[in-house]
């Protein structure tokens, strides 16, 4: 069961799901483009939905930390509306993991992928800059995946697999 502080914010992230989803269906009927979500929402989307502590340290900046087998372990949040993950990454610091929150409003779905960063940290190291383009679609054989379904007054899993 789970406990009432954690029902007030599935309540308030589900609002807000909903909510953006109405203005950005308006902003498109108008003919315009929508902008990103903000880092806010999903940063704490992802981490409510992953069991993720919010990472609050010594000077290095990470969205959160995974506690796996009594080790701590640093993720980075990254959150696209396509499925290409078209992203940027800071070449400071070095994550442990990627949670790549692919979000489509228009479906009511996320789908988070979880990505060992070795390969991605190695990518950005290489590539000498401060922070380079990334597109995590090429990073997302074989690892987890969980999915969701947003209704109009829960967020439900759907399944939990592996991307081949």
């Amino acid at each position: 069961m789970k406990k009432v502080n954690e029902l007030e914010t599935e309540e308030k992230l589900v609002r807000y799901f909903l909510a953006r989803k109405e203005f950005e269906e308006s902003v498109r009927y108008l003919g315009f483009k929508t902008g990103q979500l903000p880092t806010l929402f999903t940063e704490q989307l992802c981490r409510y939905l992953c069991d993720l502590e919010l990472y609050e340290g010594n000077g290095r900046d990470y969205d959160a930390i995974l506690n796996a087998n009594g080790k701590e372990e640093y993720v980075e949040i990254k959150t696209t509306q396509t499925l290409d993950g078209d992203t940027t990454f800071s070449s400071i610091p070095t994550p442990d993991w990627v949670y790549w929150m692919y979000i489509s409003l228009s479906d009511s779905k996320i789908k988070i992928f979880k990505i060992p960063a070795d390969e991605i940290n190695a990518y950005v190291k290489k590539t000498g800059k401060d922070r380079p383009s990334v597109k995590l679609k090429d990073y997302t054989k074989d690892v987890e995946v969980l999915e969701f379904r947003v209704t109009g007054k829960a967020i439900q899993q759907v399944t939990s697999n592996q991307e081949e």
